[in-house]
């Protein structure tokens, strides 16, 4: 006998609280309010989902000398507190097996919603298949690098797939965290933050059988807004507009490698170059940083910040060498989707009250979404190291920094926390 689930706390819930509405209330009223309602609702879960999914993906050291991450995560989830987790969710999956199992179509604007998260799961196979053999755990994980690539094709069949790609993945991530220090991982965040809001819609839509792809596209650019203006709202605060030297960055980055065939007089010559332009690069970079709360303003003002996202990390690119090029990607997808005006309602994205509620969610990101605050000075102070090993003959050679990847950052340009924690004033890259 085929299940379906016909009930819905949250639906009652609103429901009931919508009743007590005076009668002469238009129904306009009553849709902002269910939006509000629906958004609060999606919002708790979704930080609820967060902290449960990081919990039950991080594993202990050990594992990562092991061949098969996958195969250690699955010993994880079935232990110890983890089962009082783990048995109702199987149980769920198997009772409700004919109700999860929901195709694209079922969706509004299936193929739509196929193409956002498919690229979503594209994107982060392709930076996780594709990084260095580990020579810190001396594994490669070859078994967990297929599976991303299996269940990224499953994605294409059955959304539900999404949910293990994430299992698959967060280990995947982690790995990264083992040393202490700047990982990487704020390139990945944003399509992670996004997969994550799509599994709570889809949690949702179990449930209640509803789904608005305008809700999931508002929230989707509400994230999207929310890693670029903590960054902005960080050099605000730490007057970065006054005292930051923008060519500095570069000279720092050389000296670790960056535009390495280059010669120092070159160098030097662009960052003169630069010096004129310096106050009117940092102007532009926190009117599209800062100006990201007000993304809901208009249609063009959108376009306008997604594009200035894209010119900021190539700037960015330029100077450091971080190649925030998965960001670049979501900027200019979302840009066609906002440009093609048969793809949703503007005003069901870019009304005074998406504006309102845009302007709060953004300004409350650091709270639950999360993002990295990406905002420090440049100082005219350069270093850099070089690593030497003793080979059991005696003889000593030179290290390159790619020699540690993938913790090159790690071992090479961080705060060497892995060796210490004591307190002390940082620089890396010439950033502090």
């Amino acid at each position: 006998m085929t299940r379906k689930l016909n009930f819905s706390i949250f639906t009652v819930f609103h429901r009931r609280f919508l009743s007590v509405l005076p009668v002469n209330q238009t129904s306009t009223v009553r849709g902002k309010l269910r939006f509000v309602l629906y958004t609060i609702f999606t919002i708790m879960s979704y930080m609820v989902f967060e902290k449960i999914l990081s919990h039950l993906t991080y594993l202990p050291r050990e594992s990562y000398y092991k061949p098969f991450i996958y195969f250690e995560f699955v010993k994880h989830f079935f232990s110890g507190k983890n089962l009082l987790f783990s048995i109702p969710v199987v149980g769920f999956l198997i009772y409700f097996r004919n109700a999860v199992l929901v195709s694209w179509k079922e969706f509004e604007k299936g193929s739509l919603l196929k193409f956002i998260i498919v690229m979503m799961s594209g994107l982060l196979t392709w930076f996780y298949i594709s990084y260095d053999y580990n020579l810190f755990f001396n594994q490669s994980h070859f078994l967990d690098r297929i599976l991303l690539f299996v269940l990224l094709i499953s994605i294409f069949w059955k959304p539900i797939f999404v949910f293990l790609f994430l299992t698959v993945l967060l280990p995947v991530v982690n790995q990264f965290k083992i040393l202490a220090g700047y990982s990487g991982e704020a390139i990945v965040h944003l399509p992670l933050s996004i997969l994550i809001l799509f599994s709570v819609f889809l949690i949702c839509f179990f449930f209640t059988k509803k789904y608005r792809i305008h809700n999931f596209i508002f929230l989707s650019c509400c994230i999207i807004a929310a890693h670029y203006f903590p960054s902005g709202l960080g050099k605000l605060n730490m007057n970065w507009i006054v005292h930051d030297k923008l060519y500095y960055l570069l000279s720092a980055t050389y000296t670790s490698g960056w535009l390495g065939f280059l010669e120092p007089e070159t160098i030097t010559v662009i960052c003169k170059w630069f010096q004129p332009f310096n106050q009117i690069l940092k102007i532009f970079t926190l009117i599209i940083e800062v100006g990201a709360i007000f993304f809901f303003a208009h249609r063009w003002f959108a376009r306008f910040l997604l594009l200035g996202f894209v010119c900021v990390h190539l700037g960015a690119a330029f100077l450091t060498g971080i190649f925030f090029w998965i960001w670049m990607v979501i900027a200019i997808m979302m840009f066609i989707f906002i440009t093609k005006k048969n793809l949703f309602f503007e005003v069901l994205i870019f009304s005074r009250f998406h504006f309102l509620t845009g302007f709060f969610l953004i300004l409350t990101s650091s709270y639950w979404c999360k993002p990295a605050k990406l905002s420090w000075y440049d100082s005219h102070y350069n270093y850099t190291f070089r690593f030497e090993a003793e080979l059991e003959s005696g003889r000593k050679v030179q290290l390159m920094p790619r020699f540690f990847e993938p913790y090159d950052i790690q071992f090479t340009s961080t705060f060497f926390n892995y060796l210490h924690r004591t307190p002390f004033t940082g620089c890396l890259l010439g950033s502090f």
